[in-house]
């Protein structure tokens, strides 16, 4: 008889791994020793002053797989509206950067300055991106008194938990930058009603992405 899998020795009284087991084992080990690095072709486009690109399906899922298996947490979000923190690479140049779910199952990505300069391409141009898990903390430390305000707000505590990293961390060095505690409660004001405004617009967004 051909044994699928090595016989464990152990002096436990667990029994022995499963099949499906060890081969879980071995997919979690080359996960965490390889990098999963991806390459394809976009096309950028513009919503409002912003530019993006779509990531194509595969792209996502091989992505999404490597980040869960090396215990990736800054992945957040439910399965069918995840946010994946990526390193985006272009002509040698690198951005942190977030793919975004944008409906029905597909996800784009900001194609920001950094990586337009690298690429020498605006809209309506092809360019070749390379894109691989990002698995260094990103979050930054909530101030006490944006944390205290939060708290006494539910929907737009519970909007900025469920935030990409990336708007969390706009939002804190915006805050950061504030030149006077004026300012500051301002746009502690303003953090909110956005906080809240994302909370009320997510059943739409819910029902869009299974419209």
């Amino acid at each position: 008889m051909v044994r699928l899998f090595p016989v464990v020795q152990s002096t436990s009284r667990r029994d022995p791994p499963t099949q499906r087991q060890f081969a879980t084992s071995l997919l979690k080990r080359a996960a965490m020793k390889k990098k999963t690095t991806t390459e394809f072709l976009a096309s950028i486009y513009r919503i409002w002053m912003l530019r993006y690109v779509d990531v194509p399906e595969n792209v996502v899922a091989a992505l999404t797989y490597a980040g869960r298996h090396a215990n990736h947490k800054n992945i957040i979000g439910t399965p069918a509206r995840r946010y994946v923190p990526v390193i985006a690479r272009v002509n040698g140049r690198s951005a942190r950067t977030t793919l975004l779910p944008a409906g029905g199952g597909h996800y784009r990505m900001q194609f920001n300055a950094i990586l337009r300069k690298a690429a020498r391409a605006d809209v309506g141009q092809v360019v070749r991106i390379e894109l691989s898990p990002d698995c260094e903390p990103r979050d930054l430390a909530v101030p006490a008194d944006l944390r205290a305000a939060l708290k006494h707000h539910p929907k737009a505590n519970k909007a900025f938990a469920n935030a990409p990293p990336g708007l969390r961390r706009q939002i804190l060095k915006w805050m950061d930058s504030a030149k006077s505690e004026g300012a500051r409660m301002r746009r502690i004001e303003i953090v909110l009603d956005r906080m809240v405004e994302r909370a009320l617009l997510s059943p739409q967004r819910r029902a869009q992405d299974h419209g």
